[in-house]
This record gives structure tokens, C-alpha cells and sequence, in this order.
């Protein structure tokens, strides 16, 4: 971390008195970069005077390589739990018949193993509205809010018109003035995802994912969504094929 002077006589104090300080913080090189430094504060004496014996050491090819080993370990803890997500649901399309029943443990399952804040299914009506059918999650904004119709400007409306997934990595940057906008910011989301699901040769659901952090959605988790979406509704067709047959 950065010290304050008030922070750094404080630690001089210390040392004084006889107790060795050690901390890390940042220091400005002369050529204007920003280094990683490691401090050790201690008392010695000299021709019967206390001074402080001040030790840095450049720590930043250190911290870097720490960060880089985190970053690794968050990153496949973050797609150990998306796969576990993938195989759940995988699971669930076998097991559940009923869409609006497989829609709703596609939300808990988004929210419970994929790690992400909320998620709602969204399907199309007769008179052209966009109402929730599933949802999980936290979201102290009614639904019916981020809902709407087909001719609204949201990327709901746009996933269902496109039949394209709508990734938006930073509603931040979003041009402002947006109902459904304010009430995502409004719940501490960064970032969303909606992905339209296939029925019946057409697409007349969405579902759409909140994260609490920018740029949560990557080419390989929207990957995973689109493989994650296909299966539903391939076994979807699969399973309306069969019925009417029987």
C-alpha cells in the first residue's frame, strides 16, 4: 500500500524504541514508473546516537509473479464452478420436462454454482411483451422492471430480435437514461449477459445473467453460455418431437 508521512513517522516512532518495522508499499522510480518496494525499519547505534537504519528492497518482479499466480488460481476456480454449472444443468434438461420448471433451476443453478448475482428467464407473451418466468438471485428491484416490449430498446430486445447474445462487459460505459440500466446499477451489477434459447424452431425466451464485476463475461464463459443454451433447447426440440409422436 501506499504510506502516508503521518504513517511513516509513526513507524520511525517505533523503530526507535527499539521495535524493527517491516512493510511493503510503493515507491515512484526516476523514470516515473511505479515500483514495488519491501521496507525494513530498524534502531542501531552509532557514536552513542540512535539512528534508524532504513533497508528497501525492489519487490515489484516478485509481486508481479504473486499476482500472476493468483489470477491463475481465481481464473480456474472460476471455470471449475462455470463447468459444474454447464454439467448441472446438463443434468437438469435429462431429468425435467416441464420448461418452466427447467427454466427456474437454470436460474438457481446460475446463481447457486456459477457464482453470478442474479438471473431471470424472460419469455415472449402473445400481445408481445417480455415477462419473467424463472428467476433467482438477489435483486430488491421488481422484476417487472427490467422487463419489456419487443419494440423496446434494451438487450433483451435485442437478443430476442437478433437471436444473438447480448454482452454488455461495462453497463457503466452504457449511454445513460435507460430504465433497466439505473435498476441493474441500482442492485451493484457490472456487467450482464442475455442469451435467447431455442423452442420450437424459434426463439421466444431469453436468459439473462448478472455479474457483480466489469468484464465478468470473456469469449470462453460466453462460449460455455452458448453450449449451455444449445443443449436446452436442442433437448427442448428433441422432447417436442417425441410427444408429438407418441
Amino acid at each position: 500500500r501506499d504510506y502516508s508521512l503521518q504513517k511513516v513517522r509513526d513507524d520511525v516512532d517505533l523503530s526507535i524504541k527499539g521495535e524493527p518495522i517491516e512493510f511493503e508499499t510503493r515507491h515512484r522510480h526516476k523514470d516515473g514508473s511505479r515500483r514495488d518496494v519491501a521496507v525494513t525499519l530498524r534502531p542501531i547505534t552509532l557514536n552513542e546516537r540512535r539512528l534508524i537504519s532504513a533497508v528497501s528492497q525492489d519487490i515489484t518482479e516478485h509481486k508481479a509473479r504473486e499476482r500472476a499466480l493468483q489470477e491463475k488460481a481465481e481464473r480456474l476456480q472460476a471455470l471449475n464452478r462455470y463447468y459444474a454449472m454447464l454439467t448441472s444443468t446438463s443434468e437438469a434438461v435429462v431429468r425435467l420436462r416441464d420448461p418452466d420448471l427447467l427454466h427456474r433451476e437454470l436460474c438457481g443453478i446460475l446463481v447457486e454454482l456459477g457464482g453470478f448475482g442474479f438471473a431471470w428467464v424472460g419469455k415472449v407473451t402473445d400481445n408481445g411483451t417480455i415477462v419473467a418466468v424463472a428467476q433467482a438471485g438477489r435483486s430488491d428491484v421488481p422484476i417487472e422492471l427490467l422487463d419489456a416490449t419487443l419494440t423496446a430498446e434494451t438487450p433483451v430486445t435485442a437478443a430476442l430480435r437478433s437471436h444473438q447474445p447480448q454482452i454488455i462487459n461495462d453497463i457503466t460505459g452504457t449511454s445513460a437514461g435507460h430504465d433497466w440500466m439505473s435498476a441493474v446499477l441500482a442492485n451493484g451489477y457490472r456487467s450482464l449477459a442475455v442469451f435467447p434459447l431455442l423452442a420450437a424452431g424459434q426463439f421466444p425466451s431469453v436468459v439473462t445473467v448478472y455479474a457483480t464485476a466489469p468484464h465478468q463475461f470473456d469469449d470462453e464463459l460466453v462460449n460455455l453460455f452458448n453450449r449451455l443454451t444449445s443443449n436446452i433447447g436442442f433437448a427442448q426440440e428433441a422432447k417436442a418431437a417425441n410427444a408429438a409422436t407418441i
